[in-house]
């Protein structure tokens, strides 16, 4: 379990959250009606590139959570983008997150079964991901 943290990059505050997709920003790797379990991190500011986090809308003060790719880390925030730039609102649109927003990284897809897996870190380059 240790070298999941060490490829995600994070130290785990070890609370589980269950999130369910509903929009297609983060179209293919995940679609609307996964189920996603979402770990809670203790030091935001150290999330690596390519990690998908959880996170409160920057927008809003509702509980509404979205779900996105780490870009950067800055002191100020997290730059984060969308898989699916066409239907993605995202740091091109909000600006960073700050990091009290960030509620943890998703680390398992366990909905449905067909699709079910671990979801770890890919690799990020400006414009898309890099094939494995």
């Amino acid at each position: 379990m240790r070298c999941l943290w060490w490829i995600l990059g994070v130290r785990p505050a070890l609370r589980l959250r269950r999130v369910v997709v509903v929009g297609t920003s983060m179209a293919p790797t995940l679609v609307p009606g996964d189920r996603l379990l979402v770990l809670g991190v203790r030091r935001p500011i150290a999330l690596q590139p390519g990690v998908l986090i959880a996170f409160e809308d920057p927008r809003s003060s509702n509980a509404m959570l979205l779900v996105k790719r780490v870009v950067r880390t800055f002191r100020s925030g997290i730059e984060v983008w969308g898989d699916n730039p066409e239907s993605s609102t995202d740091s091109r649109s909000f600006g960073l997150v700050p990091h009290r927003r960030v509620v943890g990284v998703v680390v398992y897809r366990y909905g449905p079964p067909s699709r079910a897996g671990f979801l770890v870190r890919s690799a990020w380059v400006p414009g898309g991901l890099k094939a494995p």
